[in-house]
């Protein structure tokens, strides 16, 4: 193996293209074992994590597999290889959002999901088949809550991963966070007859269409740097309060754990719900998470997760977990209804998590979305300068950065467009817009790869720099 240490390629690309080569055509069999990472790292006189990256990407796109305590070994995916980018053309069930794009867009900063590449779809497809083959005779046992196998799974992926405490019962399984929130919205309609639901301002625009369409009315949360401020709802008639603790949108603060307790402590006061948003919890670069609101009141706190920005988008798997005082009442609201999630997306995704599939994917993406993270900040500090400021924030899965010359938020979007770049505008964001905000843009960086981010950020500067300072 030969690599280029003048290329503007990263090393761990390098290695990963050229094993894939390999792979594809034929150099390197079916079940021929790789070198370990601490030997080619020795071997080439670079970083063992660069290997490791590289060996991850491989596994992520189902070339090589795993087996404990012996290493890596080749497996050909039973699919047809993903082209080059140039000519791919996304035709799986689990296209992003690039596939619908005008031809123009080079680079997506608004998709949230994972580039095709990331997504563990040999895997998945081998776990699809078994269900068709091994479990079909299960389909049909699934209430309307739920699998119980599914149930069982989460509830243990919820002790693990979030210290959150319940029993299967209180676990409904639903097609996506939006529906999570507008059926905890109708739950609470039916023992809380006020009017008013507060939400972070600002905060996801998606979940605020969500509670309105609901017939919510909205009262806004101004936020500081703890998150979002209980003394201005005290006084108003309030029968929930729908927050993101582990990271609120779009600013990425997160929670302290004494504001959480001040929130806990309220909910038991106002006879008031919390409505837990946690579907972006995974990603905390180097800070250690406070407990979840659930823990600290699961008498008054629904939880909301989900799988799906992780996973694939077309199986769009969340899961609401009720407080158990009002198990019974959510019983009586939807078990009219038939299952929400088919059982080809129930039993994959149960096997998935039992079976460990889970805890290696999360490690994995964890790793790549922190060095994105890394590398997306590092090329617009050194493109842009004092002539951006970029906030300081370690997790989540996009940066926010305001513009420090003169210059209109739409102006921003509509140039980056112009240039074959999408950008998500923050001013949507907010239910009461402050006056004079700096023009600001989320950033999202899943759906960007690595050897894109700095010729994507050199697009970018070219774009908006006949506005910079000198």
């Amino acid at each position: 193996m030969i690599l280029d240490l003048t290329s503007k390629k990263p090393l761990y690309n390098q290695i990963y293209q050229q094993i894939r080569q390999d792979i594809l055509t034929g150099v390197m069999k079916q079940g021929s074992r790789l070198k370990s990472s601490r030997a080619l790292s020795s071997e080439l006189g670079i970083s063992r994590n660069t290997v490791d990256l590289a060996y991850d990407h491989l596994f992520a796109e189902g070339f090589i597999t795993s087996v404990p305590r012996k290493g890596y070994y080749v497996e050909i995916p039973d699919m047809l290889p993903v082209p080059d980018k140039g000519t791919f053309k996304e035709t799986c069930c689990c296209s992003n959002k690039e596939s619908h794009h005008d031809d123009k867009i080079l680079y997506d900063f608004q998709s949230d999901k994972l580039l095709i590449t990331e997504f563990p779809c040999h895997q998945w497809k081998k776990l699809l088949l078994r269900c068709i083959h091994e479990h079909s005779e299960e389909s049909e046992e699934a209430s309307v809550f739920g699998s119980l196998g599914l149930q069982t799974e989460i509830r243990r992926f919820l002790h693990l991963y979030s210290n959150v405490e319940c029993s299967t019962e209180q676990i409904l399984i639903t097609t996506g966070r939006q529906h999570c929130l507008e059926l905890a919205c109708r739950l609470i309609k039916t023992v809380d007859s006020r009017p008013y639901i507060a939400l972070e301002d600002p905060g996801f625009d998606q979940s605020r269409i969500t509670l309105q369409n609901n017939g919510c009315q909205i009262f806004p949360m101004k936020l500081d740097s703890l998150g979002p401020l209980i003394p201005s709802i005290e006084k108003t008639a309030i029968g929930a309060a729908y927050v993101t603790p582990s990271h609120e949108f779009p600013t990425g603060i997160g929670m302290s754990l004494s504001r959480r307790k001040e929130f806990s402590r309220w909910a038991d006061t106002a006879s008031t719900y919390l409505i837990e948003d946690e579907s972006n919890c995974f990603f905390h670069h180097n800070l250690k998470p406070f407990p979840p609101l659930h823990h600290l009141n699961p008498e008054r706190t629904f939880y909301l997760g989900g799988f799906s920005d992780l996973l694939y988008p077309c199986v769009d798997v969340a899961f609401l977990v009720v407080p158990a005082s009002l198990v019974t009442a959510m019983h009586r609201l939807i078990d009219q209804h038939t299952p929400f999630v088919p059982y080809l997306s129930q039993k994959p995704l149960e096997l998935f998590l039992k079976e460990g599939h889970w805890d290696a994917h999360i490690r994995r993406v964890r790793k790549m979305k922190k060095e994105k993270c890394r590398l997306l900040i590092h090329a617009l500090k050194h493109r842009f300068g004092h002539q951006i400021h970029i906030s300081d924030f370690q997790s989540g899965m996009y940066i926010l950065i305001q513009a420090k010359w003169h210059i209109t938020e739409e102006e921003l979007v509509t140039q980056a467009y112009e240039a074959g770049i999408l950008v998500c505008p923050v001013s949507k964001s907010w239910y009461e817009p402050e006056p004079c905000q700096s023009p600001s843009l989320l950033l999202h960086y899943s759906h960007i790869s690595f050897e894109d981010i700095a010729p994507c950020v050199d697009r970018l500067y070219e774009t908006w720099s006949a506005g910079l300072e000198p």
